[in-house]
């Protein structure tokens, strides 16, 4: 299986509007995807930023996901188990979660969660050193 690293991130720039970014890494080429969005939240931009990326592998992959949200850490790592067994029942943003979910019977992800400052740097130098495809 092909190794990926995604970084995924989301924010919003001002009430309900915002955009998502993610770098996808494979060897040393790399692919970036920024995207806007309105009526939105945070949390939905953050995890719209994560199933873009799995939703782009074109095959199972291991995809080392590194992101500043604990939203998206805490809901993959902890959350969803629980949150899968009472079938999404009272869950906010549902709809992504099961979609990640998905992505998770096709891809092996490990989350990582990242201060702000080190995913700054780290999706910065990832940038300047790969091929973009």
């Amino acid at each position: 299986m092909k190794k990926i690293t995604l970084f995924s991130s989301g924010s919003l720039t001002q009430e309900g509007t915002g955009s998502y970014r993610l770098l996808l890494t494979y060897q040393h080429n790399t692919k970036e995807w920024v995207q806007e969005m309105v009526e939105t939240t945070q949390e939905r931009l953050q995890l719209s930023a994560l199933i873009k990326g799995l939703s782009m592998l074109q095959e199972p992959c291991t995809v080392t996901v590194y992101t500043d949200a604990p939203y998206v850490e805490k809901g993959a790592s902890v959350w969803l188990d629980r949150w899968d067994k009472r079938d999404f029942t009272h869950v906010l943003n549902s709809d992504l979660w099961q979609a990640y979910l998905h992505y998770t019977q096709r891809h092996t992800v490990q989350i990582v969660l990242l201060e702000s400052e080190t995913f700054e740097h780290d999706y910065s130098q990832i940038k300047t050193d790969s091929k973009t495809v």
